[in-house]
Parts: C-alpha cells; structure tokens; sequence
C-alpha cells in the first residue's frame, strides 16, 4: 500500500473514545468534548426556489459553524442559486455538510469557469490553511454547456483532511476548467462521486480533478488569488467514481470527462501519494494537442512529477478512437523554476536536472478501445516515460487487461504498454490484445517482463509481441503469444 495514514485517520484510532468521553486531565479531571453546532441553511435565509439567489445565506451559515468551532450544516433538498458573483466560503474546519437531495446551479453564463465552493488561505500559507477536517456527503450540482453555464464545484486551496462522497456534476464541466480544483491539498478523498459531460477542444487538457500546487495563477476563478505557499498537493484519492458522457434536452451527447491528473510542474517538487482506485472511465475526451509539451501531459490519466501513484482496479472503455494514451506518468524537465516566488507568479523554463516520477503501481485495470485512427496519438495505452538524468523508477505493471488499440487503416502503430528512460520496472501478467505491439521499451535497466499474455487477432500479421531497444539487465519472458513473427525483438 502506498498510502501513509492520514492525520486524521491517526486521531480516529487513537483518541476517538477519549474525545467523546471527555479528555483526561493531569489532575484526574475530565472537560467535556465541545458541542457541535447544527445549522439549516434554511435557518440563514436560503430560499431554494431554484431563482433568489442563496449565496448570502449559505455564507451567514457556515460563516456559524466557523464561530462555534465546528458542526454540521443541513441543505435540505431543494434548488439553490448560489455564486452568480461571489463564491461561497469554506471557512469553517472540523465541518460535515449533509446535502442529499439538494441542487445547486447557476443560471449566469461565464465567460470564464468559476468555482461555486472555495477554500481560501487563512493566516500563514501551509497545508490546512484554507480548510481542515471537511466532510461532504450528497448533492447534486447542474450547469448547462451549451448556454456556457459552467460550475467549478470546488476550488480547493490548501485543504487538508477533507473527504467528499456522493456528489453528483452533472453538465458543468468547461474545456478548459476542472470540478474539484486541488491547490496545495493534503489528505482529500473524493468517493463515489459521478461526473458527466464535459467541454471539449483538442487543445483544452482540463481534468475534473486537478491536483496542483500553490503558485499564483494556479487557482481556478472564484478562489481568492492569495496566500501562496508554494507546496504541491499530496495524499490525494478518487475512488469508486464514475466519469461519464451526457446528453442534454437538445440530444447534444457531451463527452465524459477527463477523471483526474496534474500538468504544473515545478523544479525539485513533486506530487505525492496518489490513487486513482476502483473507478470507472467512459467515452472521456483527453487532449489531443497540448502545446509545446504534449508528448508528457497527454492520457485520460496523466501525471507528471509524482512521487508514489497507483492507478488500480478501473474500467477505462471508449467506442470511438480519438485518445489512444489512456494512463501516463511521466518524469519532466521543464516548468517553473526552484527558486521562483509563488506569491508573484510561475515563470517556466528547462531545468538543468529533470524530476523523476517514481514508486508508480498500475495494477488490475480494464482497458478497451482506445484505438488508433489516423491523425490521433500513436502512443501507447499505459505509458511511463522517464527522462535521461530523471529514470523513471520503481514501476510496477501487473494483471492489467488492454484491447482494442489497432484500426486497419490508421498509420500510426500503438502498443498496449509503452515504458521508456525507466530503471527498476516490473510488467507481469498482462493480457494485451490486438495491439501491434504488446510491451515497447527503449533504454530500460534491471527490469522484468514475465508471464504477459500478447495476442493479435486482427488477421493482420505483426512483427513482434515484445520490442525491446537499449535494455540491460532485463528478463523478457512475454508467456503465451499469438499472431506476432516474433515473440521478442530486441533489435
């Protein structure tokens, strides 16, 4: 398991029957855990007629909880208008909303996407500075694409232990825009969560989650633009999650979003303890085109700078080749320089020693036709691509199904792994199917390929199930092969 146990996970186990008995004193006497307060939005104002505007009642409630300490704040079903100008403050910590069966929407077109809900640093710049200890159950938030009515659900400004389940986005996702925005974020779970639709360009990359750092310019709109700290988010989960297309009332099919993944990069820095786990992927529309560095934040999930990631046990299906690079983590040399203030902002250059992404565990995920079709990404299916100087290390590629990834006439040639500039990497029982090549590598060391199934039933024969170029120190064993001229070329 990669995770470290959470701060909060700590507590639990340790002082959860203490707190609720009453805290013991060094003089053998006992102070009563303080009450926490329960506060209806309904108590503040909030109409939830679905057109008066709530913002201020939402704000006045939680801005209650704040003053108390801590507690819950009930949104009893209804449909609440809320951000039309100001987004709705987390401010208060040690908080559990309870929100099933409630609506939120704004009916104001943006010219840019903004979030609804924000946490914003308080006090000195460092992780649980903008919220600590939330927890979000429920609630469903509706936009409209097409009338360009976009909602950034969150925006997330060092959030620490924070936990969202059951939510469900549907229709607000711009192209350019994410629906949980995590800057600086520290210990954030988002559960059984349902995402659907999603604006999209071939050069628009946005993902719903966004793990990110604290660097002016990083935020999404709505999220006060302060109180940077230049930290990048850490222990961050999507588990149980669906991520989905939409059709609206026009019969317009939206596509489903990008599900999760960073593209911010800083020297020396990295992203921390990720997972994405038991999710499941259809139809999503990742970029195509992505500017100059496309080639390494490209994938419907993608990371770069990372540190510790397992992607396991989802189920990625598309029925229309435009994306071929369906899980990508990447070591890169380019973006915002060490020594640069996050207060003022992220000037970007190539850095004279690459980060390296490590420990990344791909594990027991479905994958099924991500095709190649001409003029779209060759590149492989699972991807992991170091760099001289920065090797990608400790790879682990284990019991993954990938199919689907050749069209007869497209001219591109994919495979269904792609490993490249990497040093202790492991790709281990695998069924790879109809892909021109089952596993590539190119300059890989002390590494190990056993026990893949590899197999071509396109009626088109291919040159080799495994094709391996400048690899040391490396057992290739690729088990049961069909349809190839060659189990392994080694060139």
């Amino acid at each position: 398991m990669i995770r470290n146990p959470s701060r909060r996970t700590v507590l639990k186990t340790a002082g959860v029957a203490a707190l609720a008995g009453g805290l013991a004193l060094g003089s053998g006497e006992s102070v009563a855990a303080p009450r926490r307060a329960t506060v209806n939005v309904r108590d503040h104002g909030a109409v939830g007629d679905g057109v008066t505007e709530d913002t201020v009642a939402f704000q006045s409630a939680i801005d209650a909880i704040a003053d108390a300490g801590g507690g819950t704040l009930i949104i009893p079903p209804a449909t609440y208008v809320l951000a039309r100008a100001n987004a709705v403050v987390l401010r208060a910590d040690n908080m559990s909303v309870e929100a099933t069966g409630a609506t939120f929407t704004r009916p104001d077109a943006k010219n840019v996407p903004r979030a609804m809900f924000v946490a914003n640093t308080r006090g000195t710049p460092g992780y649980g500075a903008g919220i600590r200890n939330l927890t979000w159950r429920g609630g469903k938030f509706v936009g409209s694409l097409a009338e360009g009515r976009f909602i950034c659900l969150f925006g997330l400004h060092h959030a620490q232990d924070c936990l969202f389940e059951d939510i469900t986005a549907e229709n607000c996702q711009a192209s350019g825009s994410h629906q949980f925005d995590l800057g600086a974020a520290d210990g954030v779970t988002v559960r059984r969560c349902t995402f659907r639709g999603q604006d999209w360009t071939e050069t628009a990359g946005a993902e719903a989650v966004q793990v990110d750092g604290s660097y002016r310019g990083t935020l999404t709109g709505g999220t006060e633009q302060a109180g940077f700290s230049g930290l990048m988010s850490r222990r961050i989960t999507v588990e149980h999650c669906t991520f989905e297309p939409f059709t609206d009332a026009d019969g317009k099919v939206w596509p489903g979003p990008t599900p999760m993944g960073c593209h911010f990069a800083v020297e020396g820095k990295y992203y921390e303890d990720i997972r994405f786990v038991h999710n499941v992927v259809r139809e999503p529309r990742a970029a195509v085109l992505f500017g100059d560095h496309r080639d390494t934040w490209r994938g419907v999930v993608h990371f770069i700078s990372v540190r510790g990631l397992e992607i396991a046990h989802n189920q990625f299906t598309m029925t229309a080749g435009r994306q071929t690079r369906v899980i990508a983590a990447n070591s890169i040399g380019w973006g915002v320089v060490a020594d640069a203030d996050p207060e003022v902002g992220s000037p970007k250059a190539d850095w004279a020693v690459p980060n390296a992404t490590s420990d990344i565990v791909i594990n027991n995920n479905v994958i099924n036709g991500f095709t190649v079709e001409a003029g779209v990404d060759e590149m492989g299916a699972i991807v992991v691509l170091g760099m001289p100087g920065a090797e990608a290390t400790g790879v682990s590629i284990l019991s993954n199904t990938i199919s689907g990834g050749y069209h007869p006439e497209a001219a591109q040639r994919a495979a269904g792994v792609e490993i490249t500039n990497a040093h202790e990497v492991r790709v281990e029982r695998n069924k790879i199917a109809d892909y021109y090549a089952g596993v590539e590598l190119a300059t890989v060391s002390s590494s190990r390929v056993l026990s893949n199934q590899i197999q071509n039933h396109t009626g088109t024969p291919f040159p080799a199930a495994v094709v391996a170029r400048d690899v040391t120190d490396t057992s290739i064993r690729p088990g049961r092969t069909v349809g190839y001229e060659a189990a392994v070329d080694r060139g």
